[in-house]
């Protein structure tokens, strides 16, 4: 009688209790996206009211020490586990040796800026090139590269040994790591990329060879690229970087990190690109940071609009 009530309780509560999870995890999902809209609303502090643009969203959150909120507590294991591979950059290393000398530096401490000991490293990030290596005084023999063409795009960084060898990082729907082209043709160290924990032994963690005294070519592995799915999040392609409207749909539950409006067609479904993974809707935030679930009918007669409803700048 006693476990015949008991399993009773359990069918009576137990959806209770499921439902109640979900809605905590919706809750944490949509705090996810009004802390995004906050990140993405210091590049405007900084560059005159400008938004990153759509394709270097990501990058922008990532400089600004925020990878974590690019994931949402609903996301499938599977799909956390592949985009922090991808977004946190921790497993990966460069490793400049010089002589009996050798100097282990993360790639997500450089792209925060800590050079540690290491003079002859040398960081780029898109409109500040900083100090250049001294070889030449300049950056031109790096940005001159064809992979380069001449500028650090918002969604890049470069990072140099000295004019030995450099990498270039660009942030996309995949992470693509360059290997470059050194200025210096006689030189005393080797560089590599590496992905591991160092302490256990550089030699076979070795992803990609650069440019060096001992390896004067590209490394056929160049690029290196990591895999695809940056966040559980995309962002509408039709948000203006300047004078945004305020109301519009710029972040949502999606499968790809960038929304294109034209290409989503006239009806979007579940297998397509917009995730309603809380209880059949899926969390946006507007540009100006309020937050709400939404449910795929909902967005199909928003996209139906002449005007594109919430997706279109107007």
């Amino acid at each position: 009688m006693v476990i015949a009530v008991i399993v009773i309780l359990v069918g009576i509560l137990f959806p209770t209790f499921n439902s109640a999870r979900e809605q905590a995890l919706a809750s944490n999902c949509q705090m996810n996206l009004k802390r995004l809209a906050d990140v993405l609303h210091v590049r405007t502090a900084e560059s005159s009211g400008s938004l990153p643009a759509c394709e270097a969203w990501i990058s922008f959150v990532i400089k600004q020490q925020a990878p974590s909120l690019l994931i949402c507590p609903s996301d499938t294991l599977t799909s956390v586990q592949t985009r922090a591979d991808s977004s946190d950059l921790a497993q990966l290393y460069l490793l400049h040796k010089h002589g009996s000398s050798m100097y282990f530096h993360r790639l997500a401490d450089l792209l925060a800026g800590n050079l540690g000991n290491d003079s002859q490293m040398h960081v780029l990030v898109a409109g500040n090139y900083g100090t250049p290596p001294p070889e030449e005084g300049n950056w031109n023999w790096l940005l001159n590269q064809p992979v380069v063409g001449g500028t650090i795009r918002d969604n890049q960084v470069a990072i140099s040994i000295d004019n030995d060898a450099a990498v270039l990082i660009t942030y996309g729907e995949v992470i693509t790591i360059h290997s470059l082209t050194g200025q210096v043709a006689s030189m005393a160290s080797n560089h590599y990329l590496c992905k591991g924990d160092w302490q256990s032994g550089w030699e076979n963690q070795v992803v990609m060879r650069l440019w060096g005294d001992d390896y004067h070519q590209i490394d056929p592995r160049s690029p290196y690229t990591l895999s695809s799915g940056l966040s559980s999040y995309g962002m509408n392609n039709q948000v203006r970087q300047t004078t945004p409207r305020l109301d519009q749909l710029m972040l949502i539950d999606a499968r790809r990190s960038v929304l294109d409006f034209a290409g989503l067609g006239s009806y979007i479904d579940d297998e397509d690109v917009i995730l309603p993974r809380h209880m059949g809707k899926a969390n946006l935030t507007t540009v100006e940071g309020s937050v709400r679930a939404i449910t795929l009918d909902e967005l199909n007669l928003e996209l139906g609009k002449p005007d594109g409803g919430i997706w279109k700048s107007r």
